[in-house]
């Protein structure tokens, strides 16, 4: 037995967020919405448009939870207001028509599960590679629709997990106590309890704190842009506050983290 599983031996289960933890985008959305906006002959500003899809992520958030799903909304639905009612927010919305916003729309549903919209996080393969190594049972728990597993398969990645949670399948979304234990009764591992466990994820809330407050250890990862602000949000830790997998991994190995 190495290092780390020795050092690992209480710790039966490690899941991770997907996006802006394992997956970031290659291109802002603004940018990829303008772009296939071009393909059906809509000009408007990526910018803008970034803008537009923050606001109306957030909006749909808001009115129809968990992309729809605890309304019986198809996610593709969601997902096609989202489309329109941001290009529709552009300055030149109400010259596009409904038939451009319905290609636009299917267009990016289907290039947002291309290998081409993202790249994996600089780190995270190797501390997969390292935990697969020493036989950790490794999942996702995602906030995220159906689409989710034939993305982590364009990425190479769908084999390096026991399980993929994705919040639109199992009717629970993070931070619910319910869809952690979920991931805990898939892991199949006898008899792991949440003190097992270890999240790590990218939001404080729905990451850190969803998992904090089911028992879980957790892990925030953030950027160095993002870092002051998130050492400063209520309930944070900062011995479990990361910018780099190459540093996570390394104090994993050593024993360094100060639960």
């Amino acid at each position: 037995m190495n290092r780390l599983a020795k050092k690992l031996t209480r710790y039966k289960l490690i899941t991770f967020d997907v996006t802006d933890t394992l997956l970031e985008y290659r291109m802002d959305p603004g940018s990829q919405y303008a772009e296939a906006g071009l393909m059906f002959g809509v000009h408007c500003e990526p910018q803008e448009l970034s803008a537009n899809v923050k606001r109306q992520v957030k909006c749909m958030s808001r009115l129809h939870p968990n992309f729809g799903r605890y309304d019986n909304m198809p996610w593709e639905s969601w997902w096609r207001k989202v489309v329109f009612n941001s290009f529709k927010d552009c300055s030149n919305g109400n010259e596009i028509n409904e038939h451009s916003l319905t290609c636009i729309a299917d267009q990016l549903i289907i290039k947002y599960e291309d290998a081409s919209v993202w790249r994996v996080v600089d780190g995270s393969r190797n501390l997969l590679n390292c935990l697969k190594q020493n036989n950790i049972c490794i999942g996702i728990i995602s906030n995220f629709d159906t689409r989710l597993k034939n993305i982590l398969r364009n990425m190479n990645l769908d084999k390096d997990f026991k399980f993929i949670i994705t919040s639109y399948v199992v009717n629970c979304e993070k931070p619910d106590v319910e869809i952690f234990e979920k991931a805990l009764q898939q892991s199949g591992v006898p008899g792991i309890k949440p003190k097992h466990a270890i999240h790590i994820g990218n939001t404080p809330l729905k990451d850190y704190i969803g998992a904090r407050n089911a028992g879980w250890n957790a892990i925030l990862m953030t950027t160095e842009r993002k870092l002051n602000s998130v050492l400063n949000t209520p309930n944070i830790n900062h011995h479990h506050v990361y910018t780099s997998f190459k540093k996570l991994q390394e104090d994993l190995i050593n024993d360094n983290i100060k639960w």
